[in-house]
């Protein structure tokens, strides 16, 4: 907060002052300033303090993401790894014993050209 005004606000009608009115008022307006600005102050560290809150949450999402990011493409170069190995065989069954289960129109095919 910003500190009090107090300095400000000395009785100048009490020093006999010539002309303590303009100096009463300026002194007025530069206090309702003071007052502005520990509004807009207040205002301001709100407005930070509910960022940071937000950039807080999104750099901890962009943590758990990358945790379990790396993994996750392990396991999918992995699994694109495995479906492009070649495999032989020689007959249908060794294909249906490595668990691929052949469509039919497929199996037809096969069985046609062999």
């Amino acid at each position: 907060p910003l500190p009090s005004r107090r300095p400000f606000s000395l009785p100048h009608s009490e020093l006999d002052y010539y002309d303590s009115p303009s100096v009463n008022a300026r002194c007025q307006k530069i206090c309702d300033q003071w007052d502005s600005l520990g509004s807009l102050t207040h205002t301001r560290r709100e407005a930070l303090e509910k960022t940071e809150k937000q950039l807080e949450t999104i750099d901890q999402l962009h943590l758990e993401y990358a945790k379990r990011a790396a993994p996750f493409n392990n396991w999918m170069e992995s699994a694109m790894e495995d479906l492009q190995d070649m495999f032989i065989v020689h007959t249908i069954e060794e294909i249906e014993v490595r668990g691929c289960p052949i469509n039919l129109p497929i199996l037809s095919t096969l069985q046609e050209s062999g």
